[in-house]
């Protein structure tokens, strides 16, 4: 939709398994779970400082969709949406947006029996949190959701729907952009294990090797989309199996599989964004001390010279006489490699392997 593009055609036809597998009402269910991220904390422990971190945001409030209902006199949002660019100055609609406010000023002053939230009604939460009566009233609620106007008809007990001009169908018609997962990158690190002095063998010996441990820094390694397949993985993992298909045991590697169904299973790149560059320091914020190790130093001890004898021939210049001269030169090259080990924490990587 940034792009103002009508993406209803792939939207449908390149959709995932989560979209086909799942019912619209437990998809209607997980957004109200993303929007509710939006506000959301959490509490860890640092796995460096062994410290308990508190109130850490679970999601950010994030930008879902842009474009905007026409308002009548400036107040009443009315009609369909025009969905805009995200980045000209147009309106913005975020997680929260859905969760603060009602669905309609028309609604709070003449239809308060109506469906009065821009989340949708679920069929075992109604506006107090109950389940719903009936399948009706669900479906009642559902319709004022999507901007309509409904009354129950006297003695034949049905109820009556029309599209209510003066309530806007913007929240329902977004409400598909929310993604079913909190996208956020997620704090995982490059970190420092140890420091090694390594000689050459035979040639070079040191003493007093030594660095400030207490120095050294690691790399923080914001990983996208690791906390979006967790969740999207487990979301999945409640769906029935297709019919006609069979469930294939997990491989204990990806690496070289073998032919499944005919599909040769091989890993690719399939996209790469601009956030997708990993290494350390190469961030538009990227601390310059990254992977920096202060006071690392040694004492070379010994070192095994070559010597090179080189014959010079020297001319007087008074008498023309030329004698010759042995020269000796000494080569003393002191080889020392620092090895730096180092290990990644990936955010969610055994809950996405499993």
């Amino acid at each position: 939709a940034e792009y103002e593009e009508n993406t209803d055609s792939r939207v449908v036809n390149f959709s995932g398994p989560i979209q086909k597998l799942l019912p619209s009402v437990i998809q209607d269910a997980q957004r109200i779970s993303t929007i509710a991220s939006a506000s959301a904390t959490s509490t860890y422990t640092d796995d460096d400082t062994q410290q308990e971190v508190d109130n850490e945001p679970l999601n950010h409030n994030q930008i879902v969709v842009c474009g905007d209902a026409f308002k009548l006199f400036g107040l009443i949002e009315i009609g369909q949406v025009n969905l805009t660019s995200c980045y000209s100055g147009n309106v913005k609609h975020r997680l929260l947006d859905w969760q603060e406010g009602d669905l309609s000023l028309f609604n709070t002053v003449f239809a308060r029996n109506a469906w009065n939230k821009k989340i949708p009604p679920l069929p075992w939460a109604n506006e107090n949190g109950e389940p719903f009566e009936s399948q009706e009233a669900y479906s009642k609620a559902y319709r004022e959701w999507r901007g309509d106007f409904c009354a129950k008809i006297p003695f034949v007990n049905l109820t009556f729907c029309v599209d209510n001009p003066f309530v806007s169908n913007k929240w329902a018609d977004l409400y598909q952009y929310i993604p079913l997962s909190n996208t956020t990158d997620k704090k995982g690190a490059e970190r420092i294990l140890d420091v090694q002095f390594k000689p050459a063998v035979n040639t070079t010996k040191i003493a007093n090797e030594k660095y400030n441990e207490a120095g050294k820094k690691n790399a923080p390694l914001y990983f996208a989309h690791t906390e979006e397949v967790k969740e999207s993985s487990e979301l999945l993992n409640k769906t029935y199996l297709p019919q006609g298909y069979k469930s294939e045991k997990v491989p204990e590697t990806t690496e070289a599989l073998p032919k499944i169904n005919g599909l040769d299973c091989s890993a690719v790149n399939v996209r790469t964004n601009k956030g997708d560059n990993l290494f350390p320091g190469d961030r538009e914020d990227g601390d310059t001390k990254e992977m920096v190790i202060p006071g690392v130093t040694y004492d070379i001890t010994q070192v095994l010279c070559k010597v090179t004898k080189t014959v010079v021939p020297i001319k007087d210049p008074k008498t023309g006489r030329v004698h010759y001269e042995v020269r000796y030169t000494h080569h003393c090259n002191a080889e020392v490699a620092i090895v730096v080990p180092t290990d990644v924490k990936v955010p969610n990587a055994d809950e996405i392997f499993s």
